[in-house]
């Protein structure tokens, strides 16, 4: 991308959108430059356009944007409110095939050779669904993407049903496992590839003797039985070859032992998902990681541009940007941001979305060739939980607890979350301090898993699939988290609050809870 291509994006956006509702309101037939658009479309959020998406969704068309509606998008917003995203065909047209090729383009490896998708892609068509489904589904349509050149085939890849995890997991490792040339393990966060490691840790008897047998020791629908039974079976060597490698143990990078030719893995992750990251590496040794891309369902406005490397460039074609000084009130463009400046990023999408607040602070890094810069995510603007793309805001744990306080004369309390990948799936901790009787700890827990149940569309359906285990109550005693904010930030002078605690902080209140 190059600035004259983000400023041609915004033109073409304007001449095309002049005639809906939202491009007579904003004057878009008198805008012929970037200052002429600052002044007439403010900076903007959901909120903003709720209700006009509502008409979209009920029909009305020329409302937001003149191009067709292709997908509406689900994801969770601010308080667990759901929001729908509209995607327009021009809109998802315009991803193209870059995220689903650059891995294998900077590897030099071919796009056909073997390998697996752990995460899968649910088409609903009367329902809103997620853009990582209506990416790949595009890519399928268009014949850019072969579901055959996956290991699992188009039935796992595609399902016409979200599968369980458990089903999900089994079947790819299978499939894995029986193919000594696996070259890629792709996935949309690397918590999948997590756990898909530590299921293989669990289980790998089970899977290879499976393969051995022809068995399923566990309960599948009988076609995707068929499935599995098509897999190629690997000879005898090969499985006596990684069943030793497995019992050798863990304590070396399992995964060059198993698939000495694997050559990379993807996965969004990075220092936003560090410990995942760092407990993915455990397994890889030294197979390169891509942190894939970065955005959101609004926009996808970044790509992983080197492997092992958490930094991002803009993406190709997909709107037009402008970045938002923290703290300051006016944004600047692509090459007027400065290296180690802490920015929010703004998205004009091709779907109807207008300098749009994205939400998140990056942190710039540098400036690629063409004089674009590159960036790291530093997290939210609100403090935000996400493991696997649950994205549950801390408010929202507040407001869980908050919910079922009286319930448990609970009274006046302090309280923090940390999130935990130690188990078989990762789940929250909450640590609560205050006047509660620990007897209750299980029942607030699952109340408070309730509660996110029924206002985290994201969190539901990833607990529904078992991606995610419900959340773990510590009670602690007055005083404890004073201790802990002393005892792990000795040099911090200003007595902030613990929030979203880390790793070693959470495992400092657990050795201490009641």
């Amino acid at each position: 991308m190059n600035e004259d291509l983000n400023l041609e994006n915004l033109k073409t956006i304007i001449e095309n959108c002049k005639d809906t509702e939202f491009g007579r309101k904003h004057n878009f037939d008198k805008i012929h430059s970037v200052d002429d658009y600052r002044r007439e479309v403010p900076l903007s959020e959901y909120r903003d356009y709720a209700e006009a998406i509502k008409r979209m969704e009920n029909g009305e068309e020329k409302v937001l944007t003149a191009w067709k509606v292709k997908h509406y998008l689900s994801t969770s917003g601010t308080g667990g409110v759901q929001k729908h995203i509209p995607l327009t065909q021009e809109g998802i047209d315009r991803y193209g095939d870059i995220f689903y090729f650059a891995p294998f383009k900077v590897m030099g490896i071919d796009i056909h050779a073997p390998k697996i998708f752990l995460s899968t892609f649910v088409v609903n068509s009367t329902a809103p669904i997620l853009i990582s489904t209506a990416y790949f589904w595009n890519l399928k349509e268009k014949g850019i993407l072969d579901p055959n050149d996956f290991l699992e085939k188009e039935r796992l890849l595609f399902p016409s049903e979200s599968l369980d995890v458990e089903i999900q997991t089994y079947c790819k490792a299978r499939a894995a496992l029986s193919c000594p040339d696996l070259t890629a393990i792709q996935s949309m966060f690397l918590y999948d590839v997590l756990q898909f490691f530590l299921y293989l840790k669990s289980n790998w008897k089970m899977l290879i003797s499976d393969i051995e047998n022809d068995s399923f020791s566990i309960e599948l629908p009988e076609d995707i039985k068929s499935v599995v039974k098509g897999f190629s079976k690997p000879d005898k060597a090969w499985l006596d070859k990684i069943k030793k490698e497995f019992a050798a143990g863990f304590d070396t990078p399992i995964t060059p032992r198993i698939w000495p030719k694997l050559s990379f893995v993807t996965g969004i992750g990075g220092k936003v998902f560090l410990e995942q990251s760092e407990a993915v590496k455990s397994f890889c040794g030294d197979i390169p990681i891509f942190y894939f891309c970065y955005g959101s369902t609004e926009c996808v406005l970044g790509l992983a541009y080197a492997p092992n490397k958490a930094d991002y460039s803009l993406t190709q074609r997909i709107g037009f940007f402008e970045f938002l000084p923290i703290g300051g009130d006016e944004t600047v463009l692509p090459r007027e941001v400065e290296i180690g400046g802490i920015y929010e990023p703004i998205a004009t999408n091709f779907s109807g979305l207008y300098r749009y607040r994205m939400g998140d602070r990056i942190r710039i890094t540098g400036f690629m060739d063409d004089g674009l810069p590159t960036y790291e995510i530093l997290g939210r603007n609100t403090l935000i939980l996400n493991m696997c793309g649950e994205k549950v805001e801390y408010e929202s744990i507040y407001r869980a607890v908050i919910d079922v306080r009286d319930k448990y004369n609970i009274g006046s309390f302090d309280y923090c979350v940390a999130t935990d990948i130690s188990g078989k799936h990762g789940h929250f901790d909450i640590f609560i301090e205050g006047k509660i009787n620990p007897a209750v700890k299980e029942s607030l827990a699952a109340d408070i898993d309730a509660y996110l149940i029924k206002t985290n569309i994201d969190y539901k359906d990833l607990r529904n699939k078992n991606n995610i285990d419900p959340p773990v109550v510590y009670v602690i005693a007055d005083g404890m988290m004073e201790q802990c904010r002393a005892a792990t930030m000795p040099s911090v002078t200003t007595k902030k609050p613990l929030q979203i605690i880390k790793p070693e902080q959470r495992e400092y209140l657990k050795e201490r809870s009641l």
